[in-house]
């Protein structure tokens, strides 16, 4: 039907990796980052296409494109090195910005809700728990809610890099 938007329209017509990729340990991604990383300029054209490809710019925005799930990356390299940036792709969970992390409820009848909450009021929590569409929104009463904390998950998924081959990933 045309005119009418399609949530998998966008990560349909984004580039893909040349791979093949692997699921990456720690001790190889340093190995690949040790052998010549700090010294490799890069191939900025094949970085764009990397970057979508892992799909980053489905959450991440970029000089002014892209997705405003996670934070605007266009400014990243003035904060960080390409090191400290792979190694927060491999390992999303380690550092959380306050900015972005979830709340899980923890419920009187055993459940629990992960997700962004959006307001507070004296009765209820509204939650979005599936970052990929603002129009579910839960509703949790707060006499249903036995306990909150903050969330040890990043919304970030852990393996995005695993689409790679080495060079993509220096890329």
């Amino acid at each position: 039907i045309s005119g009418i938007y399609h949530p998998g329209d966008a990560l349909a017509n984004l580039s893909q990796a040349e791979g093949p990729g692997k699921a990456y340990s720690s001790a190889e991604l340093f190995a690949i980052l040790n052998q010549g990383f700090h010294d490799y300029q890069g191939d900025i054209e094949q970085g764009q296409l990397i970057y979508q490809a892992a799909l980053c710019a489905t959450c991440h925005r970029m000089r002014g494109e892209g997705g405003n799930i996670g934070p605007d990356l266009t400014q990243l390299h003035s904060r960080f090195g390409g090191y400290e940036m792979v190694i927060a792709i491999f390992s999303p969970h380690d550092q959380i910005s306050d900015q972005y992390a979830n709340t899980r409820f923890d419920l009187n009848d055993g459940s629990q809700v992960t997700g962004k909450l959006i307001s507070e009021t004296d009765e209820q929590y509204l939650v979005q728990p599936n970052p990929y569409d603002a129009t579910q929104i839960t509703r949790l009463a707060k006499v249903d809610v036995q306990t909150t904390a903050r969330s040890p998950f990043s919304p970030m998924p852990p393996g995005l890099l695993n689409r790679l081959n080495e060079s993509e990933i220096r890329d």
